[in-house]
């Protein structure tokens, strides 16, 4: 079990990553003076009231962590590295995370949202919430509305999954490509204030199998220069796996991310 420590003014609150089997009910037996528990979670957000009420923790808790379905809970790519949600795909699981495991729950003291900002963490745009410029990506919409209780004044883009055109082979969020080829690239994008959307697009080395763990700090990837060309990406003459990028940004602070994991396969 994973446990952490946070101190907060006198009180020194206990913080688990996961409920776990019985994460809570060892702290009821070890720990009965705490008055409240942290809890770090992120796929487990839409059944943590049932996990806190099924081992019994009958005192407060409070999300501590939370954001989108981690990079170890999502599918893989036949070559075994994680697909990632698209910004729009994330935001639509805040929500659900956020009216599911903390919104109505008398006893949950509030929730804090992972890295409020922008960070390379096996991507650049997986955890993060903004771009590295600073525009705010689609769960901050949600999280905006759902700590005030109002929606946000200027709402950010929505993007589908990234289509190519002669790929070898492709599936949800991945594809098989040649090494060299240049093949066509296209996104469905709206914005729901009817704004202005400007599309750009990245490739960049895919380095998601990094071994890091807990948040440890991964070097950032800078795109392959040259790669973008108008409506297509040309693949790189080194066989390995690539990641292509789309932003689509509405010019007023708001944007909408999306990526196909590559594999590029030689003759």
């Amino acid at each position: 079990t994973e446990i952490y420590t946070l101190s907060l003014h006198d009180a020194l609150p206990i913080l688990l990553a996961g409920t776990g089997r019985s994460n809570l009910v060892e702290l009821m037996e070890h720990c009965p003076s705490l008055d409240a528990v942290g809890i770090n979670t992120y796929g487990g957000m839409l059944k943590l009231p049932e996990a806190v009420k099924a081992q019994g923790w009958k005192k407060a808790w409070m999300v501590t962590e939370f954001g989108p379905r981690g990079h170890w809970e999502v599918d893989k790519t036949p070559w075994g590295l994680p697909i990632e949600d698209t910004s729009t795909e994330k935001a639509e699981f805040y929500a659900k995370a956020y009216q599911s495991g903390i919104k109505g729950q008398p006893a949950c003291l509030g929730s804090y949202v992972f890295q409020w900002g922008q960070k390379q963490e096996k991507t650049h745009t997986w955890y993060g919430l903004f771009l590295p410029e600073g525009d705010q990506l689609n769960p901050v919409d949600v999280m905006t509305e759902g700590w005030s209780g109002k929606p946000a004044v200027n709402r950010a883009p929505k993007t589908g999954r990234i289509r190519l055109t002669g790929a070898i082979e492709s599936g949800r969020g991945w594809a098989r490509v040649k090494t060299g080829a240049k093949l066509g690239i296209s996104v469905q994008a709206e914005d729901p204030d009817g704004d202005l959307i400007f599309i750009t697009w990245d490739l960049r080395k895919d380095v998601s199998d990094n071994p890091s763990t807990g948040g440890d700090r991964e070097p950032a990837v800078e795109p392959i220069e040259g790669a973008i060309d108008g409506s297509s990406v040309i693949i790189p003459k080194e066989p390995g796996n690539y990641r292509l990028f789309v932003y689509a940004r509405d010019g007023k602070g708001k944007a909408a991310t999306a990526n196909v994991a590559l594999r590029a396969e030689g003759e």
